[in-house]
């Protein structure tokens, strides 16, 4: 488990990063929250210490971040990193936090790059909180891809699908099959 502590123990937060899972997702730059209450907020507080192992492509990280006082409900979420290391860019997909002693839970979604390089540029992220997860709302959707048997018609590339409907878009889904060698000519 990753680490980060914030003032004097009063209020503890249990703090799940989930770094997505496209390529060049994971960050070497050291990140940072701002959890944001209607009663007080922990101000700036890194995430990324001493460990190397954090805000890896597809993992989840766990953080406990301890407020001074009562932060009461969770208003906003400022998140970001300092745009160092070889690698700073990132593709953040959620922030889980839950109150320890309340068992309150939020969930702030971002699905975007922080990445002073690419998309908006932008490093920092406002994000707001919904009381239900995201993720469990989501929709399984079974794609079957038939690869022409023309000569070279496969690839080794990562392959990714984009559905779009009336309430919106799904965003980059890349295609998972248990088969290591997918995308071949004939299959």
């Amino acid at each position: 488990m990753c680490r980060a502590l914030a003032g004097m123990s009063i209020d503890a937060l249990q703090v799940l990063v989930r770094t997505s899972d496209i390529r060049s997702a994971g960050t070497d730059a050291n990140v940072y929250v701002d959890i944001q209450g209607g009663l007080a907020a922990t101000g700036k507080v890194f995430l990324k210490n001493a460990n190397p192992d954090c805000f890896e492509r597809g993992t989840t990280d766990e953080f406990e971040v301890k407020a001074a006082g009562e932060l009461g409900p969770l208003q906003q979420l400022v998140v970001g990193h300092d745009n160092t290391g070889q690698g700073p860019g990132w593709h953040l997909e959620q922030i889980e936090i839950t109150d320890t002693k309340t068992g309150q839970t939020w969930y702030f979604e971002c699905n975007q790059w922080l990445d002073a390089a690419q998309g908006d540029r932008l490093v920092e992220r406002v994000l707001r909180p919904t009381l239900q997860n995201p993720r469990s709302s989501r929709t399984v959707y079974y794609v079957c891809v038939k690869t022409s048997n023309m000569l070279n018609a496969g690839t080794d590339a990562r392959v990714y699908i984009d559905i779009k409907g009336e309430a919106g878009n799904s965003g980059r889904l890349f295609l998972k099959n248990a088969s290591v060698n997918t995308f071949e000519s004939g299959q």
